[in-house]
């Protein structure tokens, strides 16, 4: 994974992905602000040629654990997707996120 710490994004290609052997960004991740009770949000994509396959589980498994282990500040992450949006909520599940709360078409998983 590449960090831009300027931007706080990170941008994930990895090896054995196809992507990474034609030299293409799969999808971005963005870290946004830390709250004061170490609450992280986070906001990902993966490039609709890559869906399916369970890479968006993998990234967010991958990048929790590197968020975690590396930055003293972050206590958890919350992810925020629309209602509707099965896929990523199913995504999040997968990743072990947890329904924590619903605002308005909005839903918090929290891990």
């Amino acid at each position: 994974m590449q960090w831009n710490m300027d931007t706080l994004a990170i941008v994930g290609v990895f090896p054995s992905s196809p992507a990474a052997q034609a030299s293409n960004i799969i999808g971005y991740i963005y870290l946004g602000k830390c709250d004061f009770n170490g609450v992280l949000s986070l906001d990902y994509a993966v490039h609709e040629d890559y869906r399916g396959n369970k890479l968006g589980i993998r990234i967010l498994k991958e990048t929790r654990k590197f968020l975690i282990e590396n930055m003293e500040s972050v206590k958890a992450i919350d992810l925020a997707i629309q209602k509707n949006n099965i896929w990523s909520i199913n995504t999040a599940l997968g990743a072990g996120f947890e329904f924590h709360r619903q605002m308005d078409d909005i839903k918090h998983y929290r891990h």
